[in-house]
């Protein structure tokens, strides 16, 4: 049985249903004139498949760290936003000086010994 790597959107005007090779605007009704915009990345073998290709040197994969460490930053950094119940955010220095409460959850401290 193939696994199924979907994701559905919902929108407050339909919805997105999208997988690795297809993607589909739902209701059908609402968007059967719609016509799909000029393509300008290629479709993904896969997950796993683009992982072996880029540890065998064989390309990048789609979403390598260049684009997704930045996104793992932003929604983590709108995780701790909601937690404190406000942002400051100082690229530059990693740091929120001005929010305590935000600056308490960017670092833990270890007990003695247990340092990285």
């Amino acid at each position: 049985m193939a696994k199924r790597n979907n994701t559905l959107l919902i929108g407050s005007n339909g919805m997105l249903l999208s997988g690795f090779n297809k993607r589909v605007l739902l209701p059908d009704s609402r968007f059967a004139e719609m016509e799909a915009p000029e393509r300008t990345i290629p479709d993904s073998p896969g997950f796993h498949t683009e992982w072996v290709q880029a540890c065998r040197d064989e390309g990048a994969a789609t979403y390598d760290f260049a684009y997704s460490g930045p996104l793992a930053e932003t929604v983590l950094l709108g995780n701790l936003a909601y937690r404190a119940g406000e942002f400051d955010w100082d690229a530059q220095s990693m740091s929120t000086d001005s929010i305590r409460k935000a600056q308490a959850l960017l670092r833990t401290e270890y007990r003695c010994g247990w340092q990285p």
